[in-house]
Order: C-alpha cells, then sequence, then structure tokens
C-alpha cells in the first residue's frame, strides 16, 4: 500500500496490479478491504500505531486533458455505450478508477489536467484485463444480421 494515497497494490509475476473494491484474503487470512479504490484501516492496521489520515495526492498536475480524460476514455471502452456492458468485470474498477481521477482533479482544482490516477487509466486501455465492449453504439445497427 503506497502509504500517502493509501491504493493497495500486489506484485504477481514482476506485475505491479490494482486491487479493486472489495474484502481481499492476505497470506497468514489476514483481510484487506478495499473501497473506492483505497484501503479501509482495520483495528491491525490502526494497532500498528501509523498514522492515518487523507491521501497526499501529488501537488503537480499532470498534462491537459485533450478531450475525453483518459479515465473517461476507458469507462467507455469498457462499459460501452449507454452502459450496455455495465456487468463487464472491467466496468466497475473502470469506474473506480474514473472517480478517483476526478476527486484528485477536484482536489487540485484543475479538472482539466491529469492526474496520477489518469496514467493509471492510460496503462489500463492497454491492459487486457479491460476487454472493450463489443455492444453497438444504437439499435439501429446497419449491418446485415447474416439471416438473409
Amino acid at each position: 500500500m503506497d502509504p500517502q494515497t493509501r491504493r493497495p497494490t500486489v506484485r504477481k509475476d514482476g506485475q505491479e496490479t490494482q486491487l479493486w473494491d472489495g474484502v481481499h484474503q492476505l497470506e497468514g487470512g489476514r483481510e484487506l478491504r478495499v473501497q473506492s479504490g483505497r484501503v479501509v484501516p482495520n483495528k491491525e492496521i490502526l494497532e500498528r500505531g501509523e498514522p492515518w489520515s487523507e491521501p497526499v495526492l501529488p501537488p503537480e498536475p499532470g498534462p491537459p486533458v485533450d478531450g475525453h480524460s483518459p479515465c473517461e476514455r476507458l469507462v467507455r471502452k469498457v462499459c460501452g455505450p449507454g452502459g450496455a456492458c455495465a456487468e463487464a468485470a472491467a466496468c466497475d474498477p473502470a469506474r473506480q478508477l474514473q472517480d478517483m481521477e476526478r476527486e484528485e482533479q477536484r482536489r487540485l482544482g484543475t479538472p482539466e489536467r491529469q492526474t496520477f490516477t489518469s496514467g493509471k487509466c492510460i496503462e489500463a486501455l492497454r491492459d487486457d484485463f479491460f476487454v472493450a465492449c463489443d455492444a453497438q453504439a444504437d439499435e439501429g445497427d446497419p449491418r446485415p444480421s447474416g439471416g438473409d
């Protein structure tokens, strides 16, 4: 867990991956709860006496957003038009990233700039977990159905 942002990650086979919302079983039977992309302090964490405060965000915003933000593009890709693929496994994590990006932009006062999470969404756009929704943009799809 990054102590500044409280974003939990797991490293497996040399790859670092974000832990998504939910309860995660750790080695030794311990559990870690993640909500809105951040670790929720449990009794064990609090008993360690570690300081626990609001996450600290990077002080400098990134480059300008060109059109849709990276996380908006990710949500559009995996959740589909009008949320057509909202039940897809990658849709909820994509929305979590978008919420985190918006929160960072709000805190920094720079809604038109990319953030730390924007960079994670750029990576996610290339990640095999975030599969593109194959639903059609509208019901009037002019392509033939194949049943001539």
